[in-house]
């Protein structure tokens, strides 16, 4: 596949967990596919991804990703990002703060025959408690 097409890939699995398509999420990906993600140890598969971000659909509403830019090289797409949400439940034991929140991130896809292979998502999770008022803001 070419860069494009894996970028435009990316962007449409994006645009599925926003519109709350959950159904059609498994699609994007292959039986195999490895994930890795900020605050959790060592990688998961999809099972132990859509636990993990669980807490994210469940404790935070309005969810999108909007992309600020990719780069893709061979079957590699990276992609920096804003999330914006509005925290409206409890997370991490944090009581809902009915805050928007806004945190950037950055992912990396590896995707084989129009599949993601392997997810890795880094985002500012400081940034995230400090909105919600779990940690004091930076002086």
């Amino acid at each position: 596949m070419s860069t494009e097409t894996n970028k435009k890939l990316v962007a449409q699995l994006f645009s599925a967990i926003d519109a709350g398509d959950m159904a059609r999420v498994p699609g994007f990906y292959s039986g195999d596919a490895k994930f890795t993600m900020s605050g959790v140890p060592g990688t998961m598969d999809f099972n132990g991804f859509m636990q993990a971000a669980g807490g994210f659909f469940s404790a935070f509403a309005q969810a999108r990703h909007v992309i600020k830019s990719q780069v893709a090289e061979g079957d590699r797409v990276s992609t920096y990002l804003e999330w914006h949400a509005v925290h409206t439940a409890p997370f991490n034991g944090i009581p809902a703060s009915h805050k928007p929140v806004k945190v950037k991130a950055i992912t990396n896809h590896c995707i084989k025959n129009g599949k993601v292979t392997e997810h890795i998502a880094m985002f500012d999770a400081i940034s995230l408690m400090q909105q919600i008022g779990a940690m004091p803001m930076a002086a």
